[in-house]
C-alpha cells in the first residue's frame, strides 16, 4: 500500500485446512491509516538568539514507526512572540539525514519579546503521515536577548558649573526595535580616576531618566566627563560617555567667607 491508499478499506480472508481435511476460513475488513512519526534528537532547546543579529539553530530529526528516515518531509516551526502567542510559522523540510534545520532569528516585525519564548515543531496535513507535534512530548524554549540603545542628552558640554550647584543629568533608553524600554539607569561624573555617582535617578514618562548631582565645597574642582549605564533582564547591558577636551564641563570653586573672625575684637581708639 502507498500513500494514495490511505483511507481505503481492505478486505482480507484466511483459509486453512488441517491434515484431516477439515477446512475453515475467516475474514476481516480494515482501513489503511497514515503512518506515525517519531521526533528525536532535538537541537536548540534553551539556547540563545540575539534579536536581529545572531540566529540560533532549532532542529529536529524524524523517523517513522519502522525506524526509517524520512527525507523531504515538510515540518512547521513555531515560536511564541510573547511567551504564549505563536508566530505564523516557518516551513522547513527534512534533509537526506531526516533533519529539519531552522536558523531562527528573532526580529521586530513581528516583534519577539526579550526573554524565554516557547517553540514547537508541527507535522500537519501530510498525505502519508499522521499529524503530530513536539508540544505533546516536550517543553521547548529559546532565549531572545535584546539590546539597550542609549540617548545621553545632559550634561551636554554647553554649561559649566560652580561648587554647590546642581549638575543635571538626562538620558533615555529604547530597545533594539526602537520601542521605549524601562531600565535601571546609573549616571556618573568622572574626574581622572575618581567617579561620583548621581543619586537618586528618577524616571520621567516611559523611558527618560533624570538626576541632579548636588556638588558642594568639597567636590573637587576641574574638568569632568560623564557616563550613563543601563541594565535590564534579558538585554545586554550598555554604557556610553559624553566626553570633551579637556573635559565636558568645568567645576569652578565657590568663593565665600564662612565663620568670619577678627583679632582683636575690641574697637579701636
Amino acid at each position: 500500500a502507498g500513500c494514495e491508499d490511505v483511507g481505503s478499506p481492505v478486505f482480507a480472508k484466511f483459509n486453512a485446512t488441517n491434515n484431516a481435511g477439515t477446512a475453515n476460513s475467516t475474514s476481516t475488513t480494515f482501513t489503511i491509516t497514515k503512518d506515525k512519526v517519531l521526533f528525536e534528537e532535538i537541537i536548540g532547546n534553551s539556547t540563545e538568539t540575539r534579536r536581529g543579529k545572531v540566529p540560533t539553530l532549532l532542529a529536529i530529526k524524524v523517523r517513522d514507526f519502522n525506524s526509517s528516515l524520512i527525507p523531504n518531509l515538510p515540518l512547521i516551526f513555531y515560536v511564541t512572540l510573547d511567551g504564549s502567542v505563536y508566530d505564523s510559522g516557518s516551513t522547513i523540510s527534512t534533509n537526506d539525514s531526516s533533519y529539519a534545520n531552522y536558523n531562527f532569528l528573532a526580529g521586530c516585525s513581528p516583534k519577539y519579546q526579550a526573554g524565554y519564548q516557547k517553540w514547537k515543531v508541527v507535522l500537519t496535513n501530510n498525505e502519508c503521515y499522521a499529524d503530530n507535534s513536539t508540544e505533546s512530548y516536550y517543553n521547548l524554549s529559546v532565549l531572545v536577548t535584546g539590546d539597550i540603545i542609549l540617548s545621553f542628552q545632559k550634561p551636554d558640554g554647553l554649561t559649566n558649573y560652580t561648587q554647590e550647584q546642581k549638575v543635571p543629568f538626562l538620558g533615555a533608553t529604547t530597545d533594539d526595535c526602537g520601542d521605549p524600554l524601562t531600565t535601571t539607569v546609573r549616571f556618573f561624573a568622572n574626574k581622572s580616576s575618581t567617579s561620583f555617582e548621581c543619586s537618586p535617578v528618577s524616571r520621567v514618562g516611559a523611558n527618560a531618566y533624570t538626576c541632579d548631582w548636588q556638588t558642594d565645597i568639597a567636590t573637587p574642582m576641574g574638568w569632568y566627563n560623564v557616563t550613563m549605564i543601563a541594565n535590564r533582564s534579558y538585554h545586554y547591558a550598555n554604557a556610553t560617555a559624553n566626553l570633551g577636551i579637556p573635559g565636558l564641563f568645568y567645576l569652578f570653586p565657590v568663593k565665600k567667607l564662612e565663620n568670619p573672625s577678627a583679632f582683636p575684637t575690641q574697637e579701636g581708639w
